[in-house]
C-alpha cells in the first residue's frame, strides 16, 4: 500500500474510487463520491473563460446604456384606476379573479394581500396609446412579485413573477393577468 501511496503523490491521478488526489496533497480517507459542485482541476481554464467572459459582457451592457432595458420614467400615471379580471400561471388557464389598485403612486392587488404582499411604488411611461409599469411587492414570509404590464383603455394586461429565496434553492414561478375597469370605475368590490 505504501508503493500506491507514493505513486499518487508523486503523479497524481484519479482513483477506482472516484476520488482524485492532487500531486503534492494528502487526504485523510478515500471518498466513495465526489463532492457535490466538483470541478476537476483540468477544467479551470474552461470555468475562468466562461467566467471572464460572461463579466465583460456584463461590463459592456453597462458602457452602452442603449442595449439595456428602458428605465420607468414617471409614476403616477395610473393613479385612480381600478382592474378587475382573471388571473393563472403562465400558460395555463385562469385559476382565480384579482382585482388591480393604483392610488397615489402606489400599486396593490388584492388577492396577492392574502399572502402578505403590501402595496408598493410604481413606475410607468407612455408609450404610443398606452402605458406601460412596473411595480415590485413584497412580502415578509413569501418573497416578491415583479409586476410588469400594459395599460390601454379600459383594460390591462399583466404578467407577474413570484420569487422566494430560500436557504438552498430559489421558487420562482410566472403568471399573468387581463383585466378590465369596473363599469363604476373607481368603485371596487372591497370598497377600496
Amino acid at each position: 500500500m505504501k508503493k500506491l501511496e507514493q505513486a499518487v503523490w508523486e503523479k497524481g491521478e484519479m482513483l477506482g474510487f472516484g476520488s482524485f488526489i492532487l500531486r503534492g496533497t494528502r487526504l485523510p480517507g478515500i471518498c466513495s463520491r465526489r463532492p457535490r459542485g466538483w470541478i476537476a482541476p483540468s477544467s479551470f481554464p474552461i470555468v475562468f473563460t466562461i467566467i471572464l467572459a460572461c463579466v465583460q459582457a456584463g461590463l459592456a451592457s453597462d458602457a452602452n446604456p442603449s442595449q439595456a432595458s428602458p428605465q420607468p420614467t414617471s409614476s403616477g400615471l395610473l393613479d385612480g384606476l381600478v382592474f378587475s379580471g382573471p388571473t393563472g400561471a403562465k400558460g395555463m388557464k385562469a385559476d382565480h379573479h384579482d382585482e388591480v389598485l393604483f392610488q397615489d403612486g402606489r400599486f396593490r392587488s388584492v388577492r396577492c394581500e392574502t399572502w402578505g404582499f403590501s402595496a408598493a411604488e410604481y413606475r410607468a411611461e407612455r408609450q404610443g396609446d398606452a402605458i406601460r409599469f412596473w411595480a415590485i411587492t413584497e412580502s415578509p414570509t413569501h418573497g416578491t412579485l415583479a409586476w410588469e404590464g400594459v395599460v390601454r383603455g379600459d383594460s390591462m394586461e399583466a404578467t407577474y413573477v413570484w420569487t422566494k429565496e430560500r436557504l438552498f434553492w430559489t421558487t420562482r414561478f410566472e403568471y399573468w393577468f387581463k383585466g378590465a375597469r369596473p363599469a363604476s370605475g373607481m368603485g371596487s368590490v372591497n370598497g377600496s
